[in-house]
């Protein structure tokens, strides 16, 4: 998406607080360096999460995340969407497309 991200993630080590602070300032620092930003945030400093507690909630968070690219208009189709996890074909069995 031009202006958000979603991520789904299974954590099996650390916490989120940790995953996303250090996601936020990797990404931040070299995105702000390819797009000549300076002493600006590329991140807003909040993020919104949703704990999945069932294989049937993962599937519906997958459809919502591959069907957010449709919804603004910017693809016919979710697999037409190039910057998601299932364009290069090696989407795990639970990404994979269970409609």
């Amino acid at each position: 998406m031009p202006n958000h991200l979603h991520l789904f993630c299974v954590l099996e080590q650390s916490d989120l607080f940790t995953v996303m602070t250090e996601f936020k300032r990797w990404t931040g620092h070299r995105a702000s360096a390819a797009l000549g930003l300076h002493n600006e945030r590329f991140w807003h400093r909040e993020w919104f999460d949703h704990w999945s507690r069932s294989e049937e909630e993962d599937l519906n968070i997958i459809d919502y995340i591959r069907d957010n690219p449709v919804k603004a208009g910017l693809v016919r189709a979710y697999y037409e969407w190039p910057y998601g996890s299932w364009a290069d074909g090696s989407a795990r069995s639970i990404g994979e497309d269970h409609r």
